[in-house]
């Protein structure tokens, strides 16, 4: 099991790190905000994190994230367009269902 304090400790100069897990993006919230593991990513030097918020089906989470780097490498777009762009062409296919495209979130660096 990776705890908060092991990614912490690493050295991570990544320009994006994805943690598809469950609620990977939350974690016990203080008064210095979500003490979790993505904290501890950005903290260990990740220019920018995308994590998910609660439990998406794999298959949904797989999708995003393709999408996601097709406009983000291949297109040029930013970080944030091009999740939002992923979380828009997806929710056209589930428009009542936004537990399947609006879980992910950006932190960081978002251009």
């Amino acid at each position: 099991m990776v705890r908060p304090g092991d990614l912490q400790q690493l050295d991570c100069r990544a320009e994006l790190v994805i943690l598809m897990a469950c609620q990977s993006a939350g974690g016990r919230v203080t008064g210095d905000g979500a003490q979790g593991l993505a904290r501890s990513v950005l903290l260990s030097g990740a220019a920018s994190l995308l994590a998910s918020q609660w439990s998406i089906p794999q298959e949904l989470s797989l999708d995003l994230v393709y999408r996601f780097h097709e406009q983000w490498l291949a297109n040029g777009t930013s970080k944030a367009e091009a999740q939002r762009r992923g979380q828009a062409e997806i929710a056209t296919l589930y428009p009542d269902q936004p537990q399947h495209w609006a879980g992910f979130q950006l932190m960081g660096a978002w251009r």
